[in-house]
This record gives structure tokens, C-alpha cells and sequence, in this order.
């Protein structure tokens, strides 16, 4: 009986050791298991991940589409190529900018957001250049 007792200790030590083991292992793997995750995903379904960001981003949505193409070599591919990033225009965006999101938003509308007293010339003024080159 005593053997048992001696038996059933060094068995529930060991579990301990092992179930502490475990939580480390899952710890230190679930980066890794994420990265696995994202990588899996098709673009179409990535691309409707960002398309879904931008709603719950909807006050700085140039943040979000910056943001998101900068992570990695993918995720740019992917957000240069999802329009509905690219079509919210501040006019606080240099000509540059606006001359890119308008090429990225493809053929979808255009939402352009100004601040009541804020000039506006500059901004039509790239959406005409714009519009003339195509």
C-alpha cells in the first residue's frame, strides 16, 4: 500500500510538471499558431477583414488603409488591391495622396470629408486633373 501511495505521488507530481509544461507550450505558440492562422486565410477573405476594419475605423479610414498595407508585403497586395479602402478623401490629404486613393478606389464612389470652413479649391482641382486623365 505504501509502493501505491509512493506511485499515485511521483504520478500526480508528474502531471503537475506536465500540465505546467503545457500552459508554457501553449503560452509561447499561440503567436505562432496566429501567424499559421493569417497566413492560411485566401486574400478575398482578407480583404473583406480590412473592408470590415475600415466600418469600425470610419473616423480615420487613411489610418486604417496606410496602416494596414504597411504590415507586411501581403497585406499591401492585398489592401492596394480591396478599392473600398482607398475612397474616403480628406481635404487635408496633399495632392500626392489624393491622386493615389483615387487611383486605388477604382471605379467605386468617391466620399470626400471636409471640415465646414476648410478650402476646398485644391481638392477639386486634383479630382479634375484626375478625371482628365482618364
Amino acid at each position: 500500500m505504501e509502493g501505491a501511495r509512493v506511485c499515485m505521488k511521483a504520478l500526480n507530481e508528474a502531471q503537475r510538471r506536465l500540465g505546467k509544461r503545457l500552459r508554457r507550450l501553449r503560452r509561447l505558440s499561440k503567436p505562432l499558431v496566429l501567424e499559421d492562422g493569417i497566413k492560411r486565410l485566401p486574400d478575398d477573405v482578407l480583404a473583406i477583414i480590412f473592408e470590415m476594419g475600415c466600418h469600425f475605423n470610419e473616423d480615420d479610414l487613411y489610418q486604417f488603409a496606410v496602416c494596414v498595407s504597411h504590415v507586411s508585403h501581403r497585406f499591401r497586395g492585398v489592401a492596394l488591391a480591396t478599392p473600398l479602402l482607398w475612397t474616403t478623401i480628406q481635404d487635408s490629404y496633399g495632392e500626392n495622396e489624393i491622386r493615389e486613393f483615387i487611383s486605388r478606389s477604382g471605379q467605386l464612389d468617391l466620399h470626400i470629408k471636409r471640415p465646414n470652413n476648410s478650402e476646398i479649391e485644391s481638392l477639386l482641382q486634383v479630382l479634375r486633373d484626375s478625371e482628365s486623365s482618364h
